[in-house]
């Protein structure tokens, strides 16, 4: 009885991909917009820049998923193929970018020269996003932004492992955010999977939207309780 009801459950979102698409998308964008704010309000008060970038990195991922699943939708009914390829595209750099910008969040203290009136570091982020994007296209593949964020986040959970074990015992967000970075990591060696060997199993989607939903709600968790 609990297998059929799996079953049709599972049967009615494959009938209904493009509605829970958006449905995910829009909560993950809510998210982003609340740690964005919650960011930005740590970092007017604190001066932070580890905040700063923490929040950039979170506006970069909702125009990530905005591009990926609104425009795309938008583009697709109107049959702008031209328009729904750049959006795509954009997709991917914003993705990257976002990455890169967590990264920067955990580790601009150590690389970071505050008489520099433009961040070169910044730009060569922006830069490296822009040819891992093209390299991308020219491919026809996604092979450069798997490999590229699996990258970041094992350099991201090494890091924030790290921290945890040196001062996050009685910091609760070291501790929320080690784990979230974990789940990032999995997430994205599945997407690896599921796009480079599985064909976008529909299974395998859900059960990475499921990850992605968790991680994102984990940093929000993490993000209202960072006082603690």
């Amino acid at each position: 009885m609990l297998n059929l009801i799996i079953q049709e459950a599972i049967q009615k979102a494959v009938e209904n991909k493009e509605v829970i698409k958006l449905i995910y998308a829009f909560i993950i964008i809510l998210i982003c917009i609340i740690i964005a704010k919650k960011s930005n309000k740590i970092f007017k008060i604190s001066s932070y820049k580890g905040a700063k970038y923490f929040r950039n990195a979170f506006i970069f991922y909702g125009l990530a998923f905005f591009s990926r699943y609104f425009l795309m939708f938008v583009f697709s009914r109107l049959d702008l193929r031209l328009f729904y390829l750049i959006s795509n595209y954009f997709f991917e750099f914003f993705l990257i970018i976002a990455g890169f910008l967590l990264l920067y969040s955990l580790s601009w203290k150590k690389i970071e020269n505050n008489k520099e009136i433009l961040n070169l570091k910044i730009l060569i982020f922006y830069s490296m996003a822009l040819l891992l994007v093209v390299t991308d296209y020219l491919w026809r593949t996604y092979f450069l932004l798997f490999t590229s964020q699996i990258i970041i986040f094992s350099f991201i959970f090494a890091i924030s492992f790290i921290n945890y074990i040196e001062k996050g015992k009685n910091r609760k967000f070291l501790r929320i955010y080690c784990f979230s970075m974990l789940l990032a990591l999995i997430a994205w060696i599945l997407n690896a999977l599921a796009g480079l060997l599985f064909n976008w199993n529909v299974f395998v989607m859900i059960l990475i939207y499921s990850l992605n939903i968790c991680v994102f709600l984990v940093f929000l968790f993490g993000v209202i309780n960072s006082k603690n």
